[in-house]
């Protein structure tokens, strides 16, 4: 009777507990985790524990169990149940994983005990609550078997989420689930002062425990349908328990209670068949996790009505008080856990390399979701801002090492394709809520899809150089440039496949002086076809500016004739996809008697349209004149992160070539007048004149330059003027300095 009452004051301790945990859950290391397991690994193992063994001790007549197994059973167990809590939350595998041991060790001889008092029993009509309790305990110790494997960290990653699914199913539909559907068929009589045939009840228990198994293990083994067919046989089993209720006319408030109860946990198993049937077996614990409130409940109610009948059958006065605290305290869990707030969402919608920030903090991992179009190459910069370690695993397989306060790691997926899964590694985060999805969606351009031109460049970025060198002396200049593909940098944090001449965006910028011979050798290092056009030389472009295959090579020769800064780009057809990708570059021939300045500087102005190169998506947005960023020298933004640099006083020059392929320019420095305007060929402004300047306009395809003497130390922003190409990238500082 002592150890009774002990194990009716573990149960309330427990629910104590919970109730608890649900005030400062905002405070814990792993909230959601802790408020299911404190509730049904404490309180409720507990209580199935002792109140089937009281229940099937009173019905059946058992013999008393030696004295010393109660309290050893009841120390024992509790040991266990703080072990896998206290380790499962604070990162100790190892103690969670023994902890799991000690309750699958006590739930085992909890069902040989059982088992061997009851053959020396009478039976009779109620012989069959043993074999529920025996099938639940068995349940328990298969889940508590995956629990404490997935704890200790050794199990797969690739197999986790689904080991969970079975894990949950084990444990909620075995260990609970059929205890409680054999106290339901062993209370039926008294409720409804029937005879109930103890056929049906076997009935029931042949078709729930070979359900449960068959899904299990299908679970576990990712055969969806398998799984299914096995819920099926098991629902089918579990709806047996209503047969009686159905079959009588007579209909007590207790028996409209069970039967409510009994209904609600139905309605859950068919919520399960619909997540099971519509889900891989690696999303079912995932879809499960809003289902498993709703499901305590009926279980919850179940076991309060069994605590009350059990109450008027005199059995144990105690635990109607106890049972009702299971109730309110599994009210606060449902409220607890279904207030969650989601989390955030992040939108990658177009293809090519992305970079994303994941932060690792507050038993979350932001963003939550990360939805990116199909083939989109993701490098995810992970970075623990908890106080505890953590980490990332993927079940594509990529993972970083385990991560302290303030350390960085990253990962990187080739190709989007299909949901890959995340989720901290360290033992009861994940079920804790340390999870994420990766996800393809299709790809429409809003303004979620537009690059970051706020975000920092990643480590290790550098800027493309835009300080021009003055023209070197030889009359004659020989470059070898080498068509090539590259993963560049083309926003704060955004790399891109692109299409390049000398591997950078813009290519290498070519500088001479009227008279000179430009002899280009162009090497096809792709595998696609590309040609080039110097619009600084005047020949026919049959011969110099055809396509060449992979492979092959070309020698483009002519002669400098008139000053100007001149664009050279891809000439191979469809040039709007070949120049938008990268394939352009800037020739500057000086002016006749070009004055020496302080600081010079070439910025080629440039459309961004990220994606898959050519693909459908990309070339749509080209076609209609809608570029994601735009970019000066092959970066949006990039030199707000790598200023220009002059001193005060200098003269500054700068070159601007709108490469286009679509929009025009109207080049601005922010808080500077220019005092020298040259376009197309030809001065517009002198230094000198009265008037001033504030303006390059530039159609695609036009180049020239400006001047300017800065003057005082600070901040001066370039940008193109029309506001819809500043903000999105086309803009830079130059900082001036004394």
């Amino acid at each position: 009777m002592i150890v009774d009452r002990a194990a009716n004051a573990v149960v309330l301790a427990w629910l104590l507990l919970t109730a608890l945990a649900v005030l400062v859950r905002d405070h814990l290391p792993a909230p959601d985790w802790l408020l299911i397991h404190v509730f049904l690994l404490g309180a409720v193992t507990n209580a199935i524990v002792a109140w089937t063994d009281r229940f099937a001790t009173a019905r059946l007549r058992l013999p008393a169990p030696p004295q010393w197994w109660p309290a050893t059973r009841l120390l024992a167990l509790n040991a266990g149940v703080a072990a896998v809590l206290r380790g499962a939350t604070n990162g100790h595998p190892e103690l969670a994983t023994a902890g799991a041991a000690i309750v699958v060790g006590i739930v085992c001889a909890y069902v040989t005990v059982l088992t061997v008092r009851s053959r020396r029993a009478w039976r009779g009509r109620f012989g069959h609550v043993v074999a529920w309790y025996a099938s639940s305990g068995l349940a328990l110790i298969a889940g508590g078997t995956l629990g404490g494997w997935m704890a200790s960290g050794r199990a797969p990653a690739m197999w986790h989420m689904r080991l969970e699914a079975a894990h949950m199913h084990a444990n909620l539909l075995g260990w609970v689930g059929l205890a409680l559907l054999g106290t339901l068929f062993a209370l039926w009589p008294t409720v409804l002062r029937i005879r109930v045939p103890a056929a049906l009840a076997r009935l029931s228990l042949c078709l729930t425990v070979p359900g449960l198994v068959v899904a299990v293990i299908a679970l576990a083994a990712n055969a969806r349908w398998i799984a299914l067919a096995g819920l099926l046989l098991y629902t089918a089993g579990a709806a047996l328990s209503l047969v009686p209720f159905v079959r009588t006319r007579r209909h007590t408030p207790a028996a409209w209670m069970l039967a409510a109860a009994t209904a609600w946990f139905l309605i859950a198993l068919v919520t399960d068949l619909v997540i099971v049937a519509t889900r891989p077996p690696a999303e079912v614990a995932q879809g499960l996790e809003p289902l498993l409130p709703i499901a305590l409940g009926g279980f919850v109610l179940l076991a309060v009505v069994a605590a009350i009948r059990s109450l008027r059958s005199r059995l144990s006065p105690p635990i109607a008080g106890v049972a009702v605290g299971c109730l309110l305290t599994a009210l606060a869990v449902v409220f607890a856990t279904s207030g969650q707030t989601e989390a955030p969402v992040q939108t990658v919608a177009a293809s090519g390399t992305r970079v994303v920030d994941v932060t690792l903090a507050n038993m979350r991992i932001s963003p939550g979701t990360i939805e990116a179009a199909p083939g989109t190459r993701l490098v995810l910069r992970v970075t623990n801002k908890d106080a505890m370690q953590h980490d990332l695993r993927l079940d594509s397989g990529q993972a970083t090492p385990m991560l302290d306060k303030g350390e960085s790691a990253t990962l990187t997926v080739p190709s989007v394709k299909g949901t890959i899964d995340g989720w901290c590694t360290v033992p009861g985060h994940r079920a804790a809520g340390m999870t994420m999805q990766i996800k393809t969606a299709s790809h429409h351009t809003t303004a979620s899809d537009q690059p970051d031109v706020m975000a920092h460049p990643s480590p290790g970025w550098k800027p493309y150089d835009a300080a021009l060198k003055s023209a070197p002396g030889a009359k004659e200049h020989r470059v070898e440039l080498h068509a090539t593909d590259r993963q560049l940098e083309v926003a704060p944090g955004v790399q891109q496949t692109m299409w390049t001449f000398g591997g950078t965006v813009p290519a290498p910028v070519l500088r001479g002086k009227i008279g000179d011979t430009f002899v280009i050798t162009l090497v096809n290092d792709t595998t696609m076809g590309h040609g080039i056009d110097f619009h600084a030389g005047s020949l026919a472009p049959d011969v110099p500016m055809r396509t060449i295959q992979p492979g092959e090579r070309l020698t483009y020769r002519f002669k400098a004739e008139h000053a100007g800064a001149w664009l050279y780009h891809c000439s191979t057809m469809p040039m709007l996809q070949h120049i938008a990708n990268g394939m352009y570059g800037a020739v500057i021939i000086d002016p006749p008697d070009l004055p020496s300045v302080d600081r010079e500087y070439v910025l080629v102005q440039g459309e961004l349209y990220l994606g898959q190169p050519g693909s459908a998506a990309q070339v749509a947005k080209m076609r209609e004149g809608r570029p994601d960023a735009w970019m000066f020298n092959g970066t949006a933004a990039g030199y707000d992160h790598a200023p220009l640099t002059a001193r005060a006083g200098d003269r500054v020059r700068v070159w601007v070539v709108d490469a286009g392929p679509s929009s025009s320019t109207a080049f601005h420095i922010v808080g500077a007048q220019f005092d020298t305007v040259y376009k197309e060929g030809a001065y517009l402004l002198r230094k000198g004149d009265p008037g001033g300047s504030q303006i390059l306009d530039l159609a695609p395809g036009q180049g020239g330059f400006v001047e300017t003497v800065m003057p005082e130390p600070g901040h001066y922003p370039f940008v193109d003027h029309d506001m819809r190409h500043a903000e999105n990238g086309a803009h830079g500082i130059l900082k001036v300095t004394r």
